[in-house]
């Protein structure tokens, strides 16, 4: 199983394979920008999470996509395109593969008592603390939990990869 780390956790790495699996069976694939380069290329199309939606939204009945993005987006997607005439599957949901959709944390949080509770703190002019991300955090994928680096340690850390930035800039401009 290939997987790459993003803010969101570990998800499957789409690849062109699968995009090609999909195709052969006459499924439009579409894929999120963040899959590697030769996928977005394979794919029918590739955008953002607005995008992927309004593809779904404007497929005609009897449509059938195959959509490499987080997994719960494509749940909801799958439910909303049955109701509407539009066959949609995971992109690594391949029969007989060991590969399957990637969660995500965020995500998952977009329900209607999440947006509630998002919507009363901005009327009150706050922001959700657990929004507020800094080096060095790590988000309990299935906890929603926060782990913070204590202020000595986060100093730490960002000296450091400023260092690490600043030697690759030496590197690229032969400073080195």
């Amino acid at each position: 199983m290939i997987l790459w780390g993003s803010a969101c956790g570990v998800h499957t790495i789409f690849t062109p394979a699968m995009v090609r699996h999909w195709q052969a069976r006459g499924y439009r694939v579409l894929v999120h920008p963040e899959s590697p380069l030769e996928t977005v290329l394979a794919a029918d199309g590739s955008g953002s999470t607005n995008y992927l939606w309004g593809e779904l939204e404007r497929a005609p009945r009897g449509a059938r996509l195959a959509i490499g993005t987080e997994g719960t987006f494509v749940r909801n997607a799958r439910q909303q395109g049955a109701a509407r005439g539009v066959e949609v599957v995971h992109l690594a949901e391949i029969p007989g593969s060991t590969l399957g959709g990637c969660g995500c944390a965020t995500m998952s949080r977009n329900d209607p008592p999440h947006l509630a509770g998002l919507l009363d703190l901005l009327r009150q002019g706050r922001a959700p603390d657990i929004n507020r991300v800094l080096a060095g955090d790590v988000m309990g994928e299935r906890t929603l939990t926060r782990d913070r680096l204590d202020p000595g340690e986060h100093a730490e850390l960002v000296g450091e990869a400023r260092l690490a930035l600043e030697r690759m800039i030496n590197v690229v401009e032969g400073r080195a």
